[in-house]
């Protein structure tokens, strides 16, 4: 027989995934915007999404914002550093399946960019990161003679800052953020809808790395973000009108999101260094000093909130409405990371369940991975590549950073 605490922890997570946030319902839709595919750097799609405890490198602010403070192996020797990541992909193909909504809701083009920068000063670290996806198709009008296109155009992003305490054992972060949206449509009376939400700190984020052991635990917070629609200037309006056949949205939800997650690196390589600014700890080797051979491990689970009186993004850009997010959903991700060629080429292999938000429907699973390669130009530069097939769903990904 289960404990009491048990069976209370228990019913506190069904009541989270399934209590959608407690909103009036309203003549105008709500629309869902989840990300089912994970959407981020080539780092982390090639482990599969696997990187909350990983947190390293400008590539990772969004996913664990304690990141801005992580230090690599390679930089805990400078009181200042600094880093940057640029990524940019475009799911490939036509009649994309985004949110396995099978054949009623698919889109024509998937593109996403984002980049992120840092700064770090000891154990303070601030920088800043914005990631912009843009959903695009064309719906036959409503007699059939033509194609009307539509899009969605997502931005989120703020100003990031970390701390790292415990003697640089702990590290914390958080985003100061704020969400934009614009729902474009074409035809005979063209037009578009802009949305925004409030600042605040959506994005939170806690990251464990032991002196001189193996492995890190992690932990991150995304609160569901309301954007709602807003005139040229910025101000509240109340929604009117249409968009295409349907009522233009009341609002658009992102639900809440928590992740947990676990990794271990074997091999020569150091995984959790002292920094050389705490003078009083035993420190590590430096450098060219560094044995460059891992071996990483990672994995994370993801859970997302309910919605609840929503439809997907993508089924109202088709014009096809379908109900998304009436109970919350869980994800399992994982991934393998290497440095098969020292110094020069790390590649990385991964694997992630992505739920449906569709009632009834099944999820499905992704097989990532990628690479990146050291190029010197006054700076030693990598650049990286990652894939993710599954079923209805192919992207690929250029990027651009820093080598570690």
């Amino acid at each position: 027989m289960p404990s009491a605490p048990c069976s209370i922890t228990v019913a506190l997570v069904a009541l989270w995934l399934t209590v959608p946030n407690a909103e009036t319902a309203s003549a105008a839709p709500r629309i869902e915007f989840f990300e089912g595919p994970i959407n981020s750097s080539q780092r982390v799609v090639g482990l599969g999404g696997a990187f909350t405890s990983v947190g390293e490198g400008a590539e990772a602010h969004l996913v664990n914002p304690a990141s801005f403070a992580v230090r690599t192996a390679f930089s805990r020797t400078s009181w200042y550093d600094w880093d940057f990541g640029l990524s940019a992909f475009s799911v490939i193909g036509k009649q994309i399946d985004i949110d396995q909504s099978g054949n009623r809701a698919r889109v024509d083009s998937a593109q996403l960019a984002q980049a992120g920068f840092n700064l770090k000063f000891g154990r303070f670290a601030t920088g800043l990161h914005v990631r912009s996806q843009n959903l695009t198709l064309a719906v036959a009008d409503a007699i059939g003679q033509r194609q009307v296109p539509y899009s969605f155009e997502h931005t989120f992003g703020g100003y990031g800052f970390a701390w790292s305490f415990a003697r640089g054992e702990w590290v914390a972060g958080a985003v100061l953020s704020i969400g934009t949206a614009t729902l474009a449509f074409g035809g005979s009376q063209p037009g578009s809808v802009k949305f925004q939400s409030a600042a605040g700190f959506h994005s939170l984020g806690l990251l464990h790395a032991p002196h001189g052991e193996r492995w890190r635990a992690g932990l991150a917070l995304q609160t569901g973000l309301d954007l709602r629609a807003v005139d040229a200037l910025g101000h509240a309006i109340v929604p009117a009108g249409k968009v295409g056949l349907l009522d233009t949205p009341e609002l658009i939800h992102t639900p809440w999101q928590a992740s947990m997650g676990m990794s271990y690196m074997s091999g020569a390589r150091p995984f959790n260094l002292v920094t050389s600014f705490d003078a009083d700890l035993p420190q590590g080797p430096t450098g060219t000093q560094i044995d460059r051979h891992y071996m990483l491990f990672s994995a994370d689970v993801v859970v997302n909130g309910a919605t609840g009186n929503a439809i997907s993004a993508a089924s109202y850009l088709a014009q096809q409405p379908l109900k998304a997010g009436q109970t919350g959903t869980i994800s399992v991700r994982g991934g393998v990371e290497s440095e098969l060629w020292a110094n020069r080429l790390a590649v990385r292999l991964g694997s992630y369940y992505e739920p449906s938000r569709y009632a009834g429907a099944w999820g499905r699973g992704h097989l990532t991975g990628g690479f990146d390669v050291r190029l010197t130009l006054i700076w030693d530069w990598k650049i990286s590549y990652c894939f993710d097939f599954a079923r209805g769903y192919n992207n690929s990904a250029l990027g651009l950073g820093f080598w570690h």
